[in-house]
């Protein structure tokens, strides 16, 4: 067995062997950031459920995706058309990258569409809920 000795074979290589310990332990150490969730303050993590949502046609959080369309984030905006684009094959206009402005339009048609889209009290009843 070969001694420990400075600049020996043995220690570069019990070296790289720490260093890449360290490298495979601090890569998974982060913050939690709470769950994926729609309404999560975390866009990231906001995001990851805009997609799952999508992904799954999950078409529950329609409301939420409507109401994104108004954010502040671009992304969120874009992820939330996109998905809303594959779960009910609309897009009434709507571009995510336009001005307040330029956008009202077409969320003033997202928001009749969802409107017209939910039950009433009398179909709750009507379908027993």
């Amino acid at each position: 067995m070969e001694k420990f000795q400075p600049g020996s074979k043995a220690r570069t290589q019990a070296g790289f062997i720490l260093a890449a310990i360290a490298i495979l332990f601090s890569s998974g150490c982060q913050d939690y950031r709470g769950p994926v969730s729609i309404t999560s303050d975390d866009p990231d993590l906001q995001i990851l459920a805009i997609k799952g949502d999508a992904s799954k046609d999950n078409a529950r959080d329609i409301p939420k995706l409507v109401e994104d369309l108004q954010s502040d984030d671009p992304a969120i905006r874009f992820y939330s058309i996109e998905a809303l684009r594959q779960l009910t094959h609309e897009d009434f206009g709507y571009h995510y990258y336009e001005t307040d402005d330029e956008r009202a339009p077409a969320l003033a048609r997202w928001q009749s569409w969802l409107k017209r889209m939910q039950p009433t009290p009398q179909d709750a009843r009507r379908i027993g809920t």
